[in-house]
C-alpha cells in the first residue's frame, strides 16, 4: 500500500529516521577499520547483524539503496566477514560489493 509511505504516514517517518540512524553510524565510522579503533568490539558486531539484514536483503527498497550507498559501512561488513568466518564458510557466502 503506497499511502503507508505518503510525507505525512508514519511509515515515511519511519524511513526519515531509519535514514538518520544509518547516517549517524556510517559517520562515527569514518575511515576507521571498526567503530572503536583498530579491533572490534560488541558494537562491530551488532552493526554488522544489522548492516547484513539489509545489504543481504533479499529484495530491494529504499532502505537497501540508501545503506548499499555508504560504502564504510559495506566494507565495514565485508571486514568483519573475513576476520570472523573460516575460509570453508565463505566459500559459501557472496561478499557485498558496494
Amino acid at each position: 500500500a503506497s499511502f503507508v509511505f505518503s510525507p505525512d504516514g508514519l511509515g515515511f517517518y519511519i524511513l526519515y529516521l531509519y535514514h538518520i540512524f544509518k547516517k549517524m553510524v556510517s559517520d562515527f565510522l569514518a575511515d576507521k577499520p571498526f567503530f572503536m579503533g583498530d579491533q572490534p568490539t560488541s558494537l562491530d558486531a551488532t552493526a554488522y547483524a544489522y548492516v547484513g539484514n539489509v545489504i543481504k536483503a533479499p529484495y530491494t527498497s529504499p532502505i537497501v539503496d540508501y545503506v548499499l550507498q555508504r560504502s564504510n559501512l559495506c566494507q565495514h561488513y565485508e571486514r568483519m566477514t573475513q576476520q570472523f568466518f573460516n575460509s570453508q564458510s565463505l566459500s559459501q557466502v557472496t561478499l557485498v560489493h558496494c
